[in-house]
């Protein structure tokens, strides 16, 4: 018993001076400075930025797509009366941008998720022998109907609309469909993304 209180009593006091060696001293690998925010398209690209989220027993898909100057030209939301899988879900998210974008007639486009696994899958589509795979191949089959198409991942903090969206599907528990009158419950959010 004394030799497991002298090892933890070591362990702590070493934690210990770690951590206050580290708040003293600068760090040797400078921290990395990621973008947080979003971030308008390259001109002549339309971004669609999609979402899900799971509560309660259901489930909410979001879409919105700005242009260069980070103008709404369109978005919807949509509520399922189900908990989908959180893979599943945001594939549901990716195929309603994709048909957003199609509906838009939209040529060049971006789609931007916060889900890493589905950008994953998505750009390894042609490796993936899953199920999961085998769908996201059918659905990436909508590719062709755009002149370029590029899928990225974005970090949550700059998918605040789509994410918003997702919510208010599962409030309302209703689907919506807008143009450039988007709902004024994301306002704040698209007119600080605009003006960044």
């Amino acid at each position: 018993m004394d030799e497991a209180v002298t090892v933890w009593e070591r362990a702590t006091m070493l934690s210990k001076d770690f951590r206050i060696y580290n708040l003293t001293e600068p760090s040797i690998i400078p921290p990395t400075l990621t973008i947080k925010d979003w971030r308008k398209p390259p001109s002549g690209y339309i971004k669609v930025n999609v979402d899900a989220v799971v509560i309660n027993g259901s489930s909410g898909l979001g879409t919105i797509a700005r242009d260069q100057d980070g103008f709404v030209i369109g978005g919807c939301y949509k509520f399922v009366d189900k908990a989908l899988d959180v893979n599943w879900a945001e594939l549901e998210a990716l195929k309603k941008g994709l048909h957003l974008a199609a509906r838009l007639k939209i040529a060049r486009l971006i789609v931007e998720s916060d889900s890493a696994g589905l950008v994953n899958s998505v750009n390894k589509r042609n490796k993936d022998i899953t199920v999961f795979g085998q769908h996201i191949k059918h659905t990436c089959n909508a590719f062709n109907f755009f002149d370029s198409i590029h899928v990225n991942w974005i970090s949550r903090t700059s998918n605040n609309a789509a994410d918003l969206l997702c919510h208010l599907a599962v409030r309302n528990k209703v689907d919506l469909y807008f143009d450039m009158d988007y709902p004024t419950d994301i306002h704040s959010l698209i007119i600080k993304d605009a003006i960044r």
